[in-house]
């Protein structure tokens, strides 16, 4: 069965997200002592988790790159295809460079963040309504929660692994989502 570049490029974002999300809980469960209030997403990155963690975020990043490239070959907006690649790459470089590179990691993971909410706000240029609405108001999440954790400096009780978490459940969904919508069936 041979796929069109759209529905091949929604398998590949759809995945991506599900088997990072699937292997994200795997990795919170062997980390021992972990918490998701008080862990950084990051932290399962270093140590006993770091092949499982680090090899899926890369694996996601990189399939959300190859989906940018199906959809601008099948002529959708060519800026939202830049910037889901940016994200991709941006992703993929939170696995290569773990926490513990420092700066690297922290211009990946704010790059990955930023311009997935943003990404997320104009799905809605990829996808139809309503479902638009829904990838759009995901993204306005992620930025809400980007701001309050770089600028207000309130984690609103969730600690700051809840909230961080409010900035990077939401861009899995959007990916899911965009994804899920991209998929064909014959």
């Amino acid at each position: 069965m041979k796929l069109d570049k759209g529905t091949a490029a929604g398998l590949l974002l759809a995945a991506g997200a599900a088997q990072f999300m699937l292997l994200m809980v795997i990795s919170e469960a062997l980390y021992k002592g972990y918490s998701v209030a008080n862990n950084f997403i990051s932290d399962l990155g270093v140590g006993t988790t770091a092949p499982i963690f680090n090899s899926s975020i890369v694996l996601m990043g990189m399939m959300i790159v190859a989906a940018a490239y199906l959809l601008a070959k099948a002529k959708k907006e060519i800026y939202m295809c830049a910037l889901l690649a940016i994200v991709g790459i941006a992703a993929a470089c939170v696995g290569i460079f773990p926490e513990t590179t420092g700066l690297p990691h922290i211009a990946a993971a704010s790059c990955a963040f930023m311009l997935g909410g943003v990404f997320g706000l104009l799905s809605y240029r990829i996808v139809k309504l309503p479902l638009g609405y829904v990838t759009g108001a995901l993204g306005i999440v992620t930025l809400f929660a980007v701001v309050s954790y770089l600028f207000l400096h309130s984690d609103y009780g969730l600690g700051h692994g809840g909230l961080e978490r409010m900035i990077a459940y939401p861009l899995i969904m959007v990916v899911l989502l965009v994804g899920s919508a991209l998929i064909k069936s014959k």
